[in-house]
């Protein structure tokens, strides 16, 4: 076993050990005190957490708000094995589990996380960081390939969000009120009781969230990363029999974020792979060697660095913020200017509505029929001046900025499910069903002259994905302690794109099919009443995709799935009478066809600005996590979490890391296999090595009717790769938070604090262009060798962090 898995174990153990020492004799003590139970839905039946045999970090109602968790983000910082960042603010999420990401995933489009999202069962294909987790019960992080139960795009796992029931005994409610710094305000009502009394129960819910930002954009002197969200839903549960249920679920959300807090640390910041495609040769005539750039577009003079990238942590750089989000004349800075204008929309505008219906049915042999459609309708408009800096080159008053990106998206999503399944006590178990799933997204440019609604020109498409497949599960218990349980599911998938030309006219037409059959295979074995041991094996699929015209104009119209096998061992206990639940998960993952990015040679010979996606790599991961809940004493519980994770290309050619090694010279297909641009020993983009979490809650009696409520976090994510070239980073990221309050049975009021060192590490970075001093092809002093990549210099661009906060949270149940 390696150093670091050895360091890994001895801190859990050594944490538990600790936080029973901290307690004293105390622990020896309170000998009647246990750990509550935790019911999940990961394997699609309820169970006990640690009857599951599976890796799931589960969080309940009450876990989220003693964590303070509110998004997705924050509910990352405590889930072993799952690693967010909001790297283009709330829009293009990119989570990743065990290090399965992908820098392409719902930036270049078709390319997919491997990570799927679900409501209440229902696939979930978008970004769901405004989601409102007031009326959640319960989030559950599933590790490791779930396509066999779960679907399509859960290649490294999946995470269920489960909202709440609506409780059937009498009406209530609770109103809960937040305000903090930097103008974070939110507020929910939730209300829930009996409709008609056995038979139908209504819950309904609604929660306003707002955030002003902090970071100011030096272009208008505005602030930028301000957040707001409306939501409404409601639950209706109808119980006609005691053999049928009936349960409707409906979300209405509306989103209104501002400009990305985005900053650009430019090429002048590079310091490392010196070569032709450096600042040091672009913004000369590469006959003359005069100067040809324009300070009137925001272009800047030569500046004498030959270096390619940077190698390092990047710092945040909030004095770097420089976005063209609105109209700007002259000024001192631009004195020659008579036109400057934005956008011709910045930020995030969306409305969504998302419902659900199942149908459960209880048939007098014992086995039950269950059906779950899902159908969302979502229209949002996402613009970001996309060169995040001063530069600005304009064909005229009525067109944008070039790299604006600006557009505008109606999708219409919808699936159903049908299964069997046996009695869960019997001995030979079994669930069979069918499955089908549509989405189609219509994408519209937003232009000035129509920045609500867009246009279909060249820079609009519509793509559509169906998914249709059938499904199995065996269970059967070979001993009164040793189980089995074999699932399988093989589903046909097609994917399809249309663009369109200047004029919006039909220009291309593509259409991608892929099956595949995916099997787990999981063994259990019950050591003990309070211990279990299970294995599994399984493959994972991540869908594959269509490069459009791009890839038509090389031949690779589309790409391939990627694939991987898994292994898994792990271990749920209960120590200590119930006191202690030790969970730990040893995994390997071989992927083979990764999808990676690979430029487009120009026909000019290199100057790209267009990537494609591309199965040339292979992979191997090896991780392990462990998770700890103790309560200590009668007032104290703890718990730690850790995740260890080694992810390493072992095969692969990128053509950017060509460019690196080579001193700048353009990459060709004929250069696949060099030695210049060959990525194994890399680590996965995307991914931390190390992850971790401690949170302890403090619960006591101040009076009959008051108690003193406490929890404090620490959460540690180790530094990520931001490309597979391994040198730029984002640095170790150690973060505290605390919540101090006062409740009764009906109301708390509660001060809490987030990011108490105000760490600033960014959450992550994306490769890019400055095009803020030329591009080629040019060079010094006449220096212009033959095949030498002319493209810009690449830069850098990079979210922040929210800083330090405080606030004070109140609710009321009544």
């Amino acid at each position: 076993m390696s150093s670091k898995y050895s360091k890994l174990i001895h801190w859990a153990v050594g944490a538990a050990i600790g936080a029973a020492g901290f307690a004293g004799p105390t622990w020896a003590q309170d000998t009647g005190l246990a750990l509550e139970e935790v019911v999940v839905t990961a394997r699609k039946v309820e169970e006990s957490l640690q009857d599951a045999p599976i890796s799931v970090t589960a969080f309940t109602n009450e876990a989220i708000t003693e964590r303070g968790i509110t998004d997705l983000n924050s509910l990352a910082e405590f889930s072993p094995g799952l690693s967010f960042s909001q790297a283009f603010g709330r829009q293009n999420d990119r989570p990743v589990i065990r290090g399965q990401g992908n820098v392409l995933a719902n930036v270049q489009f078709g390319v997919e996380s491997g990570t799927a999202y679900f409501i209440d069962g229902v696939y979930y294909n978008g970004d769901i960081q405004a989601l409102d987790f007031d009326m959640l019960q319960r989030v559950e992080v599933i590790k490791g390939p779930q396509s066999a139960l779960y679907g399509r795009n859960t290649y490294a796992g999946a995470i269920n969000f489960v909202t709440r029931d609506p409780r059937g005994d009498e009406w209530g409610g609770t109103v809960k009120a937040t305000a903090g710094k930097f103008g974070e305000r939110r507020a929910s009502l939730n209300v829930d009781g009996p409709i008609a009394e056995g038979i139908l129960r209504a819950r309904f819910g609604a929660r306003i969230n707002n955030y002003d930002g902090e970071y100011t954009n030096q272009a208008t002197g505005k602030l930028v990363g301000d957040e707001q969200d409306k939501t409404f839903n409601a639950t209706f549960v109808l119980t006609p029999t005691e053999d049928l249920t009936m349960r409707a679920f409906v979300q209405y959300r509306q989103q209104s974020d501002g400009p990305l807090a985005l900053f650009l640390q430019g090429a002048n910041f590079n310091n490392c792979k010196p070569g032709f495609r450096s600042i040091g040769y672009r913004g000369l005539n590469a006959t003359t060697g005069a100067v040809a750039t324009s300070p009137a577009s925001g272009q800047f003079a030569p500046v004498n660095n030959t270096n390619q990238y940077y190698c390092g942590v990047i710092a945040a750089r909030p004095e770097l913020i420089w976005l063209n989000t609105d109209a700007i004349g002259t000024t001192a800075k631009f004195p020659n200017n008579t036109f400057r204008d934005g956008t011709a929309f910045d930020g995030v505008d969306a409305k969504e509505t998302f419902s659900s219906f199942s149908v459960e049915w209880t048939m007098p042999t014992g086995a039950t029929v269950r059906s779950l459609s899902g159908y969302r309708t979502n229209h949002d408009r996402f613009g970001t001046d996309s060169d995040h800096s001063e530069a600005f080159t304009s064909l005229g008053p009525t067109s944008e900025p070039l790299f604006a990106n600006t557009n505008r998206n109606d999708r219409r999503e919808w699936s159903t499910e049908l299964k069997m399944s046996s009695p869960e006590d019997a001995r030979f178990r079994y669930t069979v069903g069918a499955y089908y799933y549509n989405i189609k997204d219509a994408e519209k440019d937003l232009t000035y002259a129509s920045p609500e609604f867009g246009v279909i020109n060249a820079n609009a498409n519509v793509t559509g994905i169906e998914n249709r497949a059938s499904f199995a599960s065996v269970s059967y218990d070979l001993t009164e302690q040793l189980s089995a349980t074999l699932e399988v599911r093989r589903f046909t998938e097609i994917k399809t794109r249309r663009e369109f030309n200047a004029a919006g006219a039909s220009s291309l037409y593509v259409e991608g099919g892929y099956n595949d059959t995916t099997p787990r295979f999981t063994v259990d074995y019950r050591l003990s009443d309070d211990v279990l041991l299970y294995g599994i094996l399984a493959k994972g699929v991540r869908p594959g995709g269509i490069n459009g015209s791009a890839g038509a104009s090389i031949g690779r119209p589309t790409y391939d799935q990627e694939t991987s096998n898994n292994l898994e061992v792990g271990v749920k206990s209960t120590l200590m009478d119930g006191r202690v639940r030790f969970n730990a998960a040893a995994y390997y993952i071989d992927s083979k066809d990764v999808q990676v990015t690979q430029a487009l040679p120009a026909a000019s010979g290199g100057n790209a600005v267009t990537s494609i996606a591309v199965n040339q790599a292979k992979a191997e991961t090896t991780g392990l996590e462990v998770e700890v809940t103790a309560a200590i004493t009668q007032y104290l519980t703890g718990t730690v979490a850790l995740a260890y994770t080694n992810a390493e290309f072992k095969q692969g050619c990128d053509d950017f890391e060509y460019v690196l090694n080579s001193g700048g010279f353009a990459y060709q297909p004929s250069f696949f296999g060099s030695a210049l641009c060959n990525i194994a020993g890399r680590r996965l983009p995307l991914t931390p090595e190390t992850q971790g979490n401690i949170v302890l809650t403090y619960e006591r009696p101040m009076s009959d009717s008051l108690s003193f409520v406490a929890s404090g976090t620490f959460t540690h994510e180790g530094s990520k790769f931001v490309q597979l070239h391994n040198l730029a980073e984002t640095g170790d990221t150690n973060m505290l938070g605390l919540r101090l309050g006062v409740k009764s049975d009906d109301w708390s009021v509660t001060a809490y604090g987030r990011n108490l060192t105000d760490e600033d590490t960014i959450p992550l970075a994306t490769r890019w262009f400055d095009l803020r001093y030329g591009s080629g092809p040019r060079g010094l002093a006449g220096v212009a060798p033959t095949g030498y990549d002319s493209g810009s210099p690449r830069a850098l661009f990079a979210a922040l962090r929210k800083g330090r906060t405080f606030g004070i949270e109140v609710s009321y149940s009544f």
